[in-house]
């Protein structure tokens, strides 16, 4: 079998991988630029500032209309639920 054309090596690979850095602590985010448009209580109505994409999210950390902020938006698997974005320590 040539493993360099099989899509699972290269798959079991990044499995090994993400588990050693996860181990190890080195792993990281991905962190995106976010504007925030709107405030209804505990709520934000953001924009990716990369992809233009908006919705609405809980943050954990208070935000202020306009305010531009670096972090990450962490779904749920129940899509009746707000994701989270969470902000990075600036």
């Amino acid at each position: 079998m040539d493993w360099h054309n099989d899509a699972r090596f290269f798959y079991q690979q990044d499995l090994v991988k993400q588990e050693v850095e996860e181990e190890n602590g080195t792993k990281t985010q991905p962190t995106y630029e976010f504007r925030v448009f709107a405030r209804d209580f505990k709520t934000y109505f953001i924009q990716n500032l990369s992809s233009l994409d908006c919705c609405w999210c809980y943050a954990n950390k208070s935000l202020g209309l306009g305010e531009i902020v670096h972090g990450q938006l962490l779904s749920t698997n129940n899509l009746a639920e707000l994701p989270t974005l969470i902000i990075g320590d600036s």
